[in-house]
């Protein structure tokens, strides 16, 4: 009786190929990362640092991590619970721009670690738009809205590490207690309405200028007889509807 060989040899050995072949192309794209443009890689084995990775496709091998950094264009958020001069309660929004330099990401990295944004901006942002609102008065906070803003910027510039370019910061919002909130607004009605008094004030004044000039040309005129003049002038020939005796009716200006 004769024996004959199955396939199933070399389908195992088949299988065993491809999952090689998977396994292959698995480890080879695991070996590459693409950085794109704006960002710059930190290739680190173990936690110590091997190389920075410009934009574009990179070998960076299998054992090694990538962490990739956004370089430019970067927007932190944050809300301050500040206080004023004037011992006012103030809750100011502000958004801080921020770029990285592109050649320094290993030593944000040596100093901060992968949570690098967190411990640079947190602590930083909360008590310099503090430092700075604690000098002006709650009002101020509004009427010198840039100037405040100008100094948070200095002061953020000062206290961030100097590998981190603050390029810009945004006063969102600024919030202050409902009390506080009455007053301003009872302060805003009431300059509202010493404005209106102020101008009805002038209006009164401009015409009763015009009221004495008026008068002071009819007078300088020939006073009663100047207005005849006038009333004659404007006259359109037809005489009124009755009279008064004898004597024809003094014609007014119409």
């Amino acid at each position: 009786m004769k024996t004959y060989k199955t396939n199933s040899g070399n389908i195992g050995l088949m299988v065993i190929l491809v999952i090689c072949v998977v396994l292959s192309l698995v480890f080879f794209i695991s070996s590459y990362e693409a950085i794109d443009e704006g960002e710059r890689g930190l290739v680190t084995r173990y936690g110590k640092t091997v190389k920075i990775i410009e934009p574009g496709l990179n070998y960076v091998g299998i054992i090694n991590d990538v962490t990739v950094f956004q370089t430019r264009n970067n927007r932190y958020e944050a809300t301050a619970n500040a206080g004023t001069i004037d011992l006012q309660t103030a809750v100011i929004q502000v958004a801080v721009n921020y770029e990285i330099d592109k050649a320094s990401i290993d030593k944000i990295y040596n100093t901060f670690g992968k949570d690098y944004i967190d411990r640079i901006f947190t602590q930083n942002v909360q008590e310099s738009v503090k430092s700075v609102s604690a000098k002006y008065q709650a009002s101020e906070l509004i009427t010198k809205r840039d100037k405040f803003k100008q100094e948070v910027i200095a002061k953020l510039t000062e206290t961030v590490n100097k590998y981190v370019i603050i390029t810009d910061v945004t006063i969102n919002n600024i919030d202050f207690s409902p009390s506080f909130n009455a007053a301003i607004e009872q302060k805003v009605v009431a300059e509202q309405d010493a404005a209106k008094a102020r101008n009805l004030l002038e209006k009164a004044r401009a015409e009763a200028e015009a009221i004495k000039v008026q008068a002071e040309a009819i007078k300088s005129s020939g006073g009663v007889e100047y207005v005849q003049l006038e009333a004659i002038k404007k006259w359109n020939g037809v005489l009124p509807n009755y009279l008064m005796g004898d004597s024809v009716p003094f014609i007014g200006v119409k």
